[in-house]
């Protein structure tokens, strides 16, 4: 299982935090099972 916590910063449009954790997510699930993955 991946899970992404994605926190929205202030003045950052939703659409952007969204694409951000969608990113975040694929490269989790490219790097392998039970990963945690940094979105900066």
């Amino acid at each position: 299982m991946s899970v992404v916590i994605v926190g929205l910063i202030p003045g950052q449009d939703s659409s952007d935090a969204i694409k951000n954790a969608d990113g975040a997510l694929y490269r989790a699930k490219q790097s392998g099972m039970n990963q945690c993955v940094d979105v900066a």
